[in-house]
């Protein structure tokens, strides 16, 4: 018997853990979901049961650790022993850690999280429906939410402003946050530097804003699905890194742009690049 791939996607299971709920689901497309850990501790079992909870069974879950040393990834294998764990054994940087989880992923699609995410239940579901709709969107996001409710992310416009992009206009960001996204492999692949999908140099920050720009130039589409919600503890694990941080968001900030705007873009746009570089430097 076979079922269409829009009943699949639009039958809501009434119980995500029970497996003859799961087991209706037909001809979901495998989806890889990679996180990068370090030092997440109980931020990271919570990360991972949200995913186990997912209205959608197709899932693989790949956990690459970047040298935690708070017994995380211990725990992690007592708790979920069917995740797949990549062990590094210090912290080679967040891009290089999805690098190696990516080449890790046999899906046909690589959804992306943060140690530090708790996703909705029904989020990959919706994003599921929104991609399959179109070969041509290669990467999705929803709305994400800080822990108290406030709206973080719905998206990144060429200018990363928060709330920028209307939600009456889904078709309207330019692309996604990779702290709660999915994305097709053919577009990754379309888009691979040769030595992995993530520029490592960047090591962390605007990898996202990197991606998608590439992505961009080379004709994708980005969707926002509202529905598709997340909430996030912010700058969780990030906040580890004191000053290192705000150097690597500014530095890497203008090499996005650097290395991808066309020149003609990046000479129309250069008053307010240099501008936005000295306020971010002065702030």
């Amino acid at each position: 018997l076979a079922v269409p791939d829009s009943f699949c996607l639009n039958f809501i299971c009434p119980d995500s853990q029970n497996h003859f709920w799961r087991g209706i689901y037909l001809n979901e497309p495998l989806v890889s979901l990679v996180v990068v850990n370090f030092n997440g501790g109980e931020m990271l079992m919570d990360c991972i049961n949200s995913i186990n909870s997912q209205r959608y069974s197709n899932i693989e879950t790949i956990v690459v650790d970047n040298g935690s040393t708070d017994n995380s990834i211990k725990r992690l294998k007592k708790k979920f022993p069917k995740t797949k764990v990549i062990q590094n054994p210090r912290n080679f940087g967040f891009c290089r850690a999805n690098n190696q989880g990516i080449a890790e992923a046999k899906g046909e699609f690589i959804a992306m999280a943060n140690n530090d995410v708790v996703l909705e239940k029904n989020w990959l579901r919706i994003l599921m429906a929104k991609a399959i709709s179109d070969k041509r969107i290669g990467m999705l996001t929803g709305k994400r939410f800080l822990m108290d409710g406030t709206l973080e992310c719905k998206g990144l416009s060429t200018s990363r402003a928060l709330n920028s992009i209307p939600e009456k206009n889904k078709d309207s960001i330019f692309c996604i946050d990779d702290g709660a996204c999915l994305y097709r492999r053919e577009m990754l692949n379309d888009i691979d530097l040769g030595d992995g999908i993530y520029d490592e140099d960047l090591f962390i920050y605007h990898e996202d804003f990197d991606i998608g720009f590439r992505a961009r130039l080379r004709g994708w589409k980005a969707e926002f699905c509202p529905m598709a919600t997340a909430f996030h503890r912010h700058s969780a694990t990030t906040s580890l890194m004191g000053n290192l941080k705000p150097f690597l968001i500014h530095r890497n900030n203008l090499l996005v742009v650097l290395k991808n705007a066309p020149g003609k873009i990046l000479l129309q746009n250069s008053p307010w690049i240099i501008s936005r570089q000295v306020k971010d430097f002065i702030g």
